[in-house]
């Protein structure tokens, strides 16, 4: 994640400002059948992101320099369905929170989908303050 701008403080004390983005982008998780194909995008509450595996994201992350109490996330559909999280609905980032896809027969296949992720500082979701597109697919092969 680029460095976040700074704010100049009293006392010419500065300090980096908050700084809040979605690392959209194509997530995909492709794997050899007969094993299961995952890819879930986890935004934690330190501003990290997360995807299947422990591995972090391109970007870096969601927020820098804040709190993630201080924030709610949605994640709207655009194509497809989630396999695991929420869609639909604000929910509170003091939790980390998790949008994914499986893939999960014995065959050759995949699942994918397409949405919006918006991030905002109420839970009406009035102040919007990041948005971003995220496709997610899981593929056996």
């Amino acid at each position: 994640m680029p460095s976040p701008p700074q704010m100049l403080l009293a006392g010419g004390y500065v300090a980096p400002a908050l700084s809040v983005v979605v690392p959209a982008g194509n997530y995909e998780h492709l794997v050899a059948q007969p094993t299961n194909a995952v890819c879930d995008l986890t935004f934690n509450t330190n501003g990290t992101c997360t995807v299947s595996g422990g591995v972090t994201s391109p970007g870096g992350g969601w927020m820098s320099g804040g709190s993630g109490a201080s924030y709610w996330i949605r994640w709207t559909n655009t194509t497809g369905t989630l396999t695991t999280g929420t869609p639909a609905t604000w929910q509170q980032l003091s939790t980390a929170r998790t949008f994914g896809v499986s893939f999960t027969t014995n065959a050759a296949g995949s699942k994918n989908c397409i949405g919006t992720v918006d991030i905002a500082t109420d839970s009406g979701g009035v102040t919007i303050v990041a948005t971003g597109s995220v496709n997610l697919r899981a593929e056996c092969f």
